[in-house]
Order: C-alpha cells, then structure tokens, then sequence
C-alpha cells in the first residue's frame, strides 16, 4: 500500500473497532442472532456503492443489490 493508503487503512480500522466490531466482531465473523458475518459477504465483496450506503445508513432486513 502507498503511504496514503495505508493511513486510509488504519483510519478505517479504527471506526471498524470503534462502531463495528462490537456486534460483527473483530474477526469479521459475526455474532449469532444481532449481526450476521461479513467475511466472505456479497454486501461487503460486491458494489462498494451498496457497501458505502450499509456504512452510512444501515441495512435491515434484506434488499436487492
């Protein structure tokens, strides 16, 4: 990674810890019954625009790509 990057990567890590990790875990793999895995999910490898809208303004329940 280029400096940049990397400094964008480790800004992500830390929101990841701060406001994710709790329910998604840090592993990425979720918590039974309040967070499904995001390791491996097409909501996280697909459309970095559906990704960046999970981001901002949640997702609930189930919707189309």
């Amino acid at each position: 990674m280029t400096a940049a990057e990397q400094q964008q990567f480790e800004k992500g890590r830390g929101i990841y810890t701060a406001v994710c990790a709790n329910c998604h875990q840090p592993t990425g793999r979720g918590l039974d019954g309040v967070a499904l895995p995001i390791v491996g999910s097409k909501w996280v490898l697909g459309d970095e625009r559906i990704l960046a809208r999970i981001v901002l303004k949640g997702k609930v329940g189930h919707f189309a790509a």
